[in-house]
């Protein structure tokens, strides 16, 4: 499974990929897609091994959950973050 980072705004999103690439993670940034109508309009994809280290070095951030489906995509809130503890999961 996939997961989406979703950020208030555009600067906070590429200054975070920045960061994760600089620390080793495997990260990639896509559009926010329609079905989430929250965040600046991009997202960061990361793989679940990489989840927890991205989540440890950000600040509040939201994260989806990204399933193939055979129709497509299915995208769920798993909550809101700061560092590595849930704010509103």
């Amino acid at each position: 499974m996939e997961y989406l980072i979703v950020f208030p705004k555009a600067n906070l999103a590429i200054k975070a990929e920045k960061a994760l690439l600089n620390s080793g993670l495997s990260v990639s940034v896509m559009p926010l897609p329609p079905e989430i109508d929250s965040g600046c309009g991009i997202a960061l994809r990361v793989d679940e091994a990489s989840l927890n280290d991205a989540l440890n070095a950000l600040e509040l951030v939201t994260v989806y959950s990204r399933e193939h489906t055979p129709g497509g995509y299915k995208y769920s809130k798993i909550g809101e973050f700061n560092g590595s503890s849930a704010v509103n999961p």
